[in-house]
């Protein structure tokens, strides 16, 4: 027999809280230098004994992530984990125009590209470009900025849904 596991993380807090009306978006988090090569990006998702993963690759710099929110069949278990996106711990720059492809164990994919902004319980996202992935690859066309690349992803054990910091050159 399967056992189920279910568990809840939810983020409250008040630091950081504004006004209303007042721009939240975060100035803070390191960014990776961007080199003068950098076009595309490469985003490749795992399916990881534990859950799933994904990376974010542009030129010679990298950042990864579990999923803030997934279900996963592992042997002789199954999890689900809900959570909120948080502001990312570090940017990978990308020029605007560039292309992202996506690779790995997934079986589909949807990805856009939002804006972040922390509320009093979860975050905000609103979605700037929706990147419709035709032949694994789409066009990142939005002004220079930072952004998450907002991302759920199905596999054949699960599902889940990543959060990736994004700087528009």
């Amino acid at each position: 027999m399967k056992r189920i596991a279910i568990v809840l993380t939810l983020v409250v807090g008040t630091a950081g809280c504004a006004e209303v009306g007042e721009d939240r978006t975060p100035q803070a988090g390191p960014e990776i230098s961007p080199s003068p090569s950098i076009g595309g990006a490469t985003l490749t998702l795992v399916a990881a004994p534990d859950g799933p993963l994904a990376r974010l690759r542009s030129g010679g710099q990298e950042v990864g992530v579990d999923a803030f929110t997934s279900c996963w069949d592992s042997p002789g278990v199954s999890t689900c984990v809900d959570g909120f996106p948080t502001e990312p711990e570090a940017y990978v720059g990308v020029r605007r125009g560039g292309t992202l492809t996506v690779s790995g164990d997934a079986e589909t994919v949807e990805v856009g590209v939002a804006r972040f902004r922390p509320g009093d319980v979860a975050a905000e996202l609103e979605v700037v470009q929706d990147l419709p992935l035709e032949d694994g690859s789409a066009t990142i066309d939005v002004e220079p900025g930072r952004y998450l690349l907002q991302v759920f992803a199905t596999f054949e054990e699960g599902d889940g849904a990543f959060a990736l910091g994004l700087r528009v050159l």
